[in-house]
């Protein structure tokens, strides 16, 4: 199944400093993507869906999800 892949430049404003932290409000539904950063979610209201290679998982408010770095 081919992805969307997501590039450090378009999230990091300094690559020699990769940390960034967005507050998405109304989050929709995004592709299936891959990263080049590992990526950290927390949830602070409403719910979802998270879905990776292993499967698809319901979250919401108070959760975490978490997104390895993929490397192919």
């Amino acid at each position: 199944m081919a992805t969307h892949r997501i590039r450090s430049a378009s999230v990091f404003k300094d690559e020699s400093f990769p940390l960034a932290v967005l507050r998405l409000d109304d989050h929709k539904a995004s592709r299936l993507h891959s990263h080049e950063f590992h990526e950290l979610v927390i949830l602070l209201a409403g719910r979802g869906r998270h879905v990776t290679a292993q499967g698809e998982y319901p979250i919401e408010a108070g959760d975490a999800a978490r997104s390895k770095l993929r490397t192919r």
